[in-house]
């Protein structure tokens, strides 16, 4: 199995001179973004060294970055880690990035076409399907219409589709 690299942050650019960086997470972890947390810098592990909040801002400062100068250097870039290291989530739960991407199909086998986005609406989440007539259709992801999810073979049933036009 290939292991993928899972984004939880990015750079927005210097704070201060001594390299720290202000950052916007991408993660509902709060550990995940700590102090001696080991993260993917520019294809390079990286050890987060102090964590701050300044004005609800979060800024880090990585073991390898002593300067503004080299801070700047990292402006737009991700912060990431290996898939390796999320927790195992129970077996009908799913990361978004195991969804997207999936094909979907109807109960009667007919493709309707790829999970492109997962929209987090609060209530539950909902599945932007782009169709095979380049249309998108919305599915809510509840399990009345969500019926199969088949990460090995990237693929996932909804039904009833009375209520979607295709």
């Amino acid at each position: 199995m290939t292991s993928h690299k899972i984004t939880v942050g990015e750079i927005n650019g210097p704070w201060g001179v001594r390299g720290h960086v202000k950052v916007t997470p991408f993660t509902s972890n709060p550990n995940r973004l700590k102090t001696n947390a080991i993260v993917i810098v520019k294809n390079r592990d990286t050890t987060i060294v102090d964590v701050k909040t300044i004005s609800k801002s979060l800024v880090l400062k990585f073991d390898n970055v002593d300067s503004k100068e080299a801070a700047s250097k990292l402006r737009g870039e991700l912060i990431e880690i290996d898939e390796s290291q999320l927790p195992e989530l129970p077996s009908d739960s799913f990361y978004v990035h195991d969804l997207e991407g999936m094909v979907v199909f109807s109960t009667n086998g007919n493709k309707i076409g790829t999970l492109q986005e997962v929209l987090q609406t609060g209530a539950n989440d909902v599945y932007l399907i782009g169709t095979t007539t380049n249309t998108e259709i919305l599915i809510p992801a509840i399990r009345s219409v969500v019926l199969e999810i088949d990460t090995q073979n990237n693929r996932m049933v909804v039904g009833p589709l009375d209520d979607f036009s295709l």
